[in-house]
This record gives structure tokens, C-alpha cells and sequence, in this order.
């Protein structure tokens, strides 16, 4: 379905919302038409194939919000990459293992602002030093054993989510980052002794 976009959303957007979540559809038929308008898609568990994402998102140049968790995708849709307005991206409780590629295709989107990969086993290849513009990052339950590269470097970042992970220690960085501690959550990974004793001394 087709609304505009309403609530807390429409202090953010304008345009039109396509909601299909919940809609079980697979493999998506051509759609013909112009979907310019479409600044806002849902397509929590719909299971969609990555291909039919891609295919979908290519055709809103506008969009601005993309929702595809709680599905099965493998990849990140390679169709994201040409989208220059997209400021949020929810890829959350997926299967995606990042490789190189589908890292840069993360740093093609200068506007994004929030990207939740939780709940994938994304690997060790997250590197957001080219992402500057990045105001919140969830890699809650991901399997990483090191924070991205490049992270505690994001100038205005508020939020960074990496509890639940196998991390040991941290950058430098992280210690030499203003407000890194308060932005930054850390429960449920094995943190060092000489690690916790470092974060308590700030």
C-alpha cells in the first residue's frame, strides 16, 4: 500500500510511503510506472530476493528511508548504491556477510545517516572511515570481534550499538574520542580486564 508519509516520519520527509511489510512476496513482477514520488519503503519480512529489491529501490531515485530486516537476504541489495538522498538503511536480522564491495557501496551513499546491520554475521570487513556523515551505526549481535575501522573517527556520530559481540579491546581511538564512552554500548562482549579497567578511568 501507498501512503503519504505520516507521524514522527513526516518531520523528515516528504513523498510517499510504499509499505509492504509483512506481505510475503518472494520474487517481485515488473512494475511499470513512476515511483519518483516514493521517498519511504518498508519491506520488513516480506522475504524478497535481493534482486527484487535492487530492482524496486533502482526505480525510487528519491528514496530516502529503505526498512529490508527481517528477511533472508545473503547480500546488500546493489541497488542501493545510486541512491544519494537515502539517509536511513535497516538491513537488520538478515544473513549478509559483508564482502569489499558491498562496503563500498555503503560509501556511495553520502546521505546516509543511520545504518543498522544487527543480527547479521557480517564479518570483519566493515570500514566506515569513508562515512563521515554517519550519526548511528547498530552492529548489535553481528559477530565482531573488533569495532569497524574507522568509527570512533566520525565526528558527529550519537549513536554506535555494539553490544552482544566478541570484542576484547579497543582502539586507541576510542579512548581519545569525546563523548565515545557515552554514545558507544559495550555490554555483552568479553572485554579485557585491561580494557574495562581503561574505560573506567575515563
Amino acid at each position: 500500500r501507498q501512503t503519504p508519509v505520516t507521524g514522527v516520519a513526516a518531520r523528515h520527509l516528504n513523498g510517499y510511503m510504499l509499505d509492504l511489510s509483512g506481505v510475503v512476496i518472494g520474487d517481485l513482477p515488473y512494475l511499470p510506472g513512476d515511483f519518483s514520488h516514493v521517498t519511504a519503503i518498508n519491506l520488513s519480512r516480506t522475504y524478497m530476493s535481493q534482486q527484487s529489491v535492487s530492482a524496486l529501490v533502482t526505480k525510487c531515485p528519491a528514496l530516502c528511508w529503505l526498512n529490508a530486516e527481517n528477511n533472508f537476504l545473503s547480500v546488500v541489495p546493489a541497488g542501493i548504491r545510486n541512491l544519494r538522498q537515502l539517509t536511513r538503511l535497516t538491513l537488520a536480522n538478515n544473513r549478509i556477510v559483508l564482502t569489499g564491495d558491498m562496503v563500498q557501496t555503503f560509501r556511495r551513499l553520502p546521505s546516509l545517516r543511520l545504518l543498522n546491520l544487527e543480527r547479521n554475521p557480517i564479518g570483519p570487513l566493515l570500514d566506515v572511515s569513508g562515512m563521515p556523515q554517519l550519526l548511528n551505526l547498530f552492529l548489535r549481535a553481528t559477530g565482531i570481534q573488533d569495532a569497524p575501522a574507522g568509527v570512533f573517527e566520525i565526528p558527529n556520530l550519537m549513536a554506535l550499538d555494539l553490544r552482544g559481540n566478541r570484542i576484547t579491546t579497543l582502539p586507541d581511538a576510542f579512548f581519545e574520542s569525546p563523548g565515545a564512552v557515552r554514545h558507544t554500548l559495550l555490554d555483552g562482549n568479553p572485554l579485557s580486564a585491561g580494557t574495562q579497567a581503561r574505560i573506567s578511568a575515563l
